[in-house]
């Protein structure tokens, strides 16, 4: 019996774009996932059973753990930002971080104190006052958040080790194109939470568990899905993420591929990836008319597949990636468009799995499927 209930779904419905809206406004920077990690957890509560938050922040949501296999869809919660790492006698703050400084000079941040929000600016010396056009390095940006001294920056709550996000809200572009600066990757996340409305709303009966993982620290290292994939040992995984757009002026296809942000959704290739189960999403996108690209990944795909490919002797692993443009910048553009035909395929992908379970389970692994 088919497990899709055929039914007529509309992702990214008004209802769903709002919290897309809070979603991607809320603070996440790799190690400090708490808030928006709490967003997600309140979603997905509405359409799975059961939940989990690991050690260090990263949080599953499941249906049907107490069957023996275990499918994952997986995205990362952090984005780039920055963390004080000094704080001057006359009240600047040195910082380091993982966001793109070139695209950080007279940016509004909010840094998170112990005593809450408190709103800073990236300072930078007038063009009148610098001899010289240059690209700041980390150790040249400063926080100022109009304290004098080191002691008034203390008292409203900051110190070494606070984070720190730009002050951005997600802008629609003509109605088409979403901007924003966390796209990379709480969209993921965001397409996750559509997948298991979906789910929830066919009322699927699923042959496997299904776990949906958002996880921290992927950004500095894949952290968050290297602890997973050593606890939760899943049989399958299914990562989705950003990739580049390369249309802009400046950008080199015959370097970086060819890759629209308007043109569907993209499937990587190369030694990370499981050959048999991104045949199965490409049969999944065609039987269903989605569009979708190609990318080659030859040495590593630099999300958290890689982790979860690898780990624990060995899990098939695919990645389906959202093309962006300005990729860790406060603004980073993507496809409304693109974004439905991405929770499109992880949907048709998870229902085509389970309408091919029994024969799969003989083919694949040199005649065994999983681990069991």
């Amino acid at each position: 019996m088919s497990a899709r209930r055929k039914k007529k779904f509309q992702f990214l419905d008004p209802e769903a774009t709002a919290f897309l809206s809070r979603y991607l406004d809320e603070r996440s920077p790799s190690g400090d996932e708490q808030a928006g990690q709490q967003l997600w957890r309140e979603r997905m509560s509405l359409y799975t059973g059961t939940g989990k938050e690991q050690v260090y922040g990263s949080v599953l949501a499941m249906l049907g753990p107490e069957k023996a296999f275990k499918v994952v869809l997986a995205a990362h919660a952090d984005e780039v930002g920055w963390m004080v790492s000094q704080i001057r006698e006359d009240g600047y703050i040195r910082v380091k971080g993982t966001a793109d400084t070139a695209t950080a000079l007279a940016r509004a941040v909010v840094i998170h104190g112990t005593t809450g929000p408190v709103d800073a600016v990236m300072g930078w010396p007038a063009v009148h006052m610098r001899t010289e056009q240059i690209e700041p390095k980390a150790e040249d940006l400063f926080l100022d958040c109009g304290c004098r001294t080191r002691k008034e920056v203390e008292e409203i709550g900051i110190h070494v080790g606070c984070t720190a996000v730009y002050r951005d809200s997600l802008v629609w572009e003509n109605k088409q194109s979403i901007v924003a600066r966390a796209l990379d990757n709480r969209l993921g996340g965001f397409i996750l939470t559509e997948v298991a409305r979906a789910l929830h709303a066919g009322n699927a009966e699923l042959p496997f568990g299904l776990y949906f993982a958002n996880a921290v620290q992927e950004e500095v290292g894949s952290n968050g899905a290297r602890m997973l994939v050593e606890t939760l040992r899943p049989d399958l995984v299914l990562v989705t993420d950003v990739t580049h757009d390369i249309t802009m002026p400046g950008v080199s296809k015959a370097k970086h591929g060819d890759i629209r942000a308007e043109d569907g959704p993209v499937l990587s290739y190369g030694p990370a990836v499981f050959g048999p189960l991104v045949q199965l999403i490409e049969e999944a996108a065609r039987a269903e008319d989605i569009p979708f690209q190609r990318a080659a990944a030859m040495k590593s795909t630099g999300t958290d597949i890689d982790a979860f490919a690898y780990g624990d002797g060995g899990t098939c692993s695919a990645l389906v990636s959202v093309p962006i443009k300005y990729m860790h910048t406060p603004v980073e553009w993507a496809d409304r468009q693109t974004v439905v035909e991405t929770c499109r395929l992880l949907l048709a992908s998870v229902y085509r799995l389970a309408d091919q379970f029994d024969q799969l389970k003989t083919c694949w692994r040199n005649g065994t499927l999983g681990r069991g």
